[in-house]
């Protein structure tokens, strides 16, 4: 009479599968590969916005979050990616932009990042640059940043497939600055057939 052991097993397999496959982290990208497009200084680097620190006032905040170049009107929009090395459904993106606002704060002023657009693809941007339309959109934001402005939220459409890149991009009206200090990424794993 083995069958009822067997079937325990077979049980406790099927629910420690489960979990695997549903997996929800809380910072999917923490300390992933990152790529940009360009960047507002040679410390400014896009590894800045996934390596779990938030904003410090204390420091250049070109040595604590990423900056792009500005973006000129007639030059494509300036964009960030994170390799999560895996494919992921993503829920939910959360930019920290405390450098951003802080700036506009001291100034008393409104920056032109808006626009912002957020989506996921298989598609390396290494070898790819992304184009607007060319993976499948989360979300976007359509606000103009302001100093009261520290972080963006953004939900993903339930309907987006599973992917490997995020992207985050500069629409083709935004100009200015693409600034994230910590970008947290949250979703769960794409489930796989063996």
């Amino acid at each position: 009479m083995m069958w009822p052991h067997i079937l325990a097993a077979l049980v406790i397999f099927y629910v420690i599968l489960a979990k695997l496959m549903n997996h929800v982290s809380a910072n999917l990208a923490l300390n992933k590969q990152t790529y940009s497009s360009t960047i507002y200084s040679v410390t400014s680097v896009s590894s800045l916005a996934v390596d779990g620190l938030d904003y410090n006032p204390d420091l250049p905040a070109d040595q604590t979050c990423f900056m792009s170049s500005s973006r000129i009107a007639d030059r494509p929009p300036c964009w960030f990616a994170v390799d999560l090395a895996d494919r992921y459904k993503i829920k939910s993106i959360v930019m920290d932009i405390s450098y951003l606002s802080s700036l506009l704060s001291s100034l008393n002023a409104v920056d032109n990042m808006y626009g912002v657009n957020a989506g996921v693809t298989d598609i390396n941007p290494s070898l790819v640059e992304p184009q607007l339309g060319q993976y499948s959109l989360c979300n976007t934001y359509n606000n103009a940043v302001s100093k009261y402005t520290s972080t963006v939220s953004l939900g993903c459409y339930s309907n987006i497939p599973a992917g490997r890149f995020v992207i985050v991009q500069q629409s083709n009206t935004s100009i200015g600055y693409l600034t994230i200090c910590e970008i947290l990424l949250n979703g769960t794993i794409a489930a796989r057939w063996f």
